[in-house]
């Protein structure tokens, strides 16, 4: 039946195609906004790395996540990493959506 109405009707078919120039017009202007600096994760990654979600006992549940952070944040500051990110993350992440 659902299937049937998602393949016959034009009704379904106009709301669904709203909703997907919706989504992808929001993905492309977020894209968007990473490629001309209005987002910035850093804050983001620092209170994961300083304050990690625990588990019963007090320790942290996911320490390979943290571990991972801690990584990428050496990376996104290593003198090997700044001159690529403008133009691959970014650009990538716009050309993605």
């Amino acid at each position: 039946m659902v299937m049937n109405a998602l393949r016959n009707s034009v009704i379904v078919a106009a709301l669904l195609l709203v909703l997907r120039v919706y989504l992808g017009w929001s993905w492309l202007t977020s894209g968007w906004g990473k490629v001309t600096g209005e987002f910035v994760a850093s804050g983001f990654i620092q209170g994961a790395i300083t304050d990690p979600v625990t588990n019963e006992a007090g320790d942290a549940a996911f320490p390979w996540y943290v571990a991972f952070l801690v990584l990428c944040r050496w990376v996104m500051y290593s003198a090997l990493w700044l001159p690529m990110e403008k133009y691959l993350l970014d650009w990538d992440l716009f050309l993605a959506s």
